[in-house]
């Protein structure tokens, strides 16, 4: 598992006096962003998102410092990955889960095989769920 600590921005506020709910994909996709960065991956061939879910289990409240992203790797296929996530606060208590299938694109715009360094990095994070 990886987990990533986000800050909230000012900007990330909604009128009712927490974190927007579109703020919290936003996150995820920060976390998962960084995760291929650090993973020393390049953009080529591209990541595209397929599908988002995410349950709302609790509102971010407006004077959190931050919160963590934790993701991990639930299965990996020949063109696309599962990821699932968990939006936290330091304490431990949890604001959103969720789950998010990117597929590798090749050039012609079509599901292309995951490339090996990045289906190495997914291998190291990958978790088998008993």
């Amino acid at each position: 598992m990886t987990v990533w600590r986000i800050q909230i921005r000012y900007a990330d506020l909604d009128t009712q006096g927490h974190v927007n709910n579109l703020a919290q994909l936003q996150y995820v996709e920060a976390a998962r962003t960084r995760s291929y960065v650090d993973a020393g991956l390049t953009w080529q061939p591209l990541q595209v998102v397929r599908s988002q879910h995410i349950d709302y289990l609790a509102p971010i409240p407006a004077d959190a410092d931050g919160v963590d992203v934790d993701l991990q790797v639930d299965r990996i296929g020949r063109t696309s990955h599962t990821i699932t996530y968990t939006i936290k606060d330091d304490g431990g208590r949890v604001f959103s889960t969720g789950q998010c299938v990117v597929v590798t694109v090749g050039a012609d715009g079509r599901p292309a095989e995951i490339p090996v360094a990045l289906r190495r990095s997914l291998e190291g994070q990958h978790q088998v769920r008993t």
